[in-house]
């Protein structure tokens, strides 16, 4: 039977938990560009602004790529598109590159419609921990963020609408999840539009991330994505952006490690799915306490009694027969279900002091 890799799996479980803070540092940010400068290369990823060649970019565009690193991304990746690569081509080709941010700051008509069904799609097909930072978006969306702000000017620069969606996708990659980008400070403004100023409750309540300004500084107001509809399953803690990047990093660490080290080299048995679970329990989601996960709940995975109980009916089993560790440890092929829960840690956004007086 094929375990030896278990200890690496291990180590690497255990490293996930230990560097969650670091990694989610070192997000990627895509930046969409209508640009056929470079008639050859169309796709390009930097480390910083230096190694971007100026004359591979329009002056508009490069502009906007400036921008985009000042928002200090850990990496950037520039998409071009142009007569001979369209944008739906384009869309095709990053179906399959890892990213976590994603912004166009010059939309064509149309555009926008192309972007949120192309990601809502790719969402769902894929699952990709990917988000949108989009002007005026009509989303009801965990992964679409609805940059509402639509006048900023930037080190003596203006921005209108999608345009400044390129430092706020790399801010939101770039954050540690040590904080939330709630009250985040963009030092560099000199003045932006205040259309939420009279009534910013109700702005953030419909699903709308914007800058406010404290009388000093320009800070975004809280960090919300644009879900605004509710339900048992979704309920107002998904609409936090650092919520959604806890959970989108769990789902990677665990995704990515069960892809590389259990896919196709380990048998499915009861055993080893015990042995799966037991390094996410005991390893992985120890090394996230405090930090992503809160270290007084319960966060677990176990096998799913559900679902196996459904594959056992597909094959014909009389489940009423069988005990639960019968159905627990009933033969799944190659599919292993687990259920379970999580408690992710918010930063501290909210206070209420309540005083008496003598």
């Amino acid at each position: 039977m094929p375990t030896i890799g278990m200890p690496r799996i291990a180590i690497e479980f255990k490293s996930a938990g230990l560097t969650a803070i670091q990694r989610s540092e070192r997000g990627i940010a895509l930046l969409i560009l209508k640009d056929d400068t470079n008639k050859v290369q169309h796709s390009y990823t930097f480390t910083n602004l230096a190694d971007v060649n100026e004359d591979d970019f329009t002056a508009d565009n490069y502009k906007y790529i400036k921008l985009a690193f000042e928002g200090k991304p850990y990496k950037l990746m520039i998409e071009n598109y142009s007569v001979t690569r369209n944008l739906a081509t384009l869309l095709t080709d990053i179906s399959t590159k890892k990213f976590n941010y994603f912004s166009m700051p010059v939309q064509e008509e149309g555009d926008k419609e192309k972007l949120i069904s192309w990601h809502d799609d790719i969402r769902k097909r894929k699952d990709k921990t990917i988000k949108l930072v989009q002007y005026d978006a009509p989303e009801d969306n965990d992964h679409v963020l609805n940059w509402s702000t639509s006048e900023v000017k930037y080190k003596g620069v203006e921005y209108k609408e999608n345009e400044f969606t390129p430092i706020i996708s790399s801010l939101l990659a770039g954050l540690s999840l040590q904080r939330s980008s709630t009250y985040l400070v963009i030092n560099g403004i000199e003045s932006c539009s205040l259309e939420h100023a009279e009534d910013e409750d109700k702005a953030v309540n419909e699903g709308k991330l914007f800058l406010t300004f404290d009388g000093e500084k320009y800070k975004i107001a809280r960090g919300v994505n644009s879900l605004v509809t509710y339900t048992q399953d979704q309920g107002e803690d998904f609409s936090k952006i650092r919520i959604i990047e806890g959970m989108d990093l769990v789902k990677d660490d665990i995704r990515d490690t069960f892809n590389d080290f259990y896919v196709g080299k380990i048998l499915n048995t009861y055993a080893n799915k015990q042995q799966f679970i037991a390094l996410i329990n005991r390893v992985y989601f120890k090394e996230l306490e405090n930090t992503v996960l809160e270290a007084t709940a319960n966060n677990y995975v176990d096998i799913s009694m559900e679902l196996n109980r459904k594959y056992a009916i597909k094959r014909g089993k009389n489940v009423d027969d069988m005990t639960d560790f019968q159905i627990k440890s009933y033969n799944t092929g190659s599919n292993v279900f687990l259920d379970g829960g999580l408690s992710f840690l918010d930063a501290m956004e909210d206070l209420v002091i309540r005083f008496n007086l003598d």
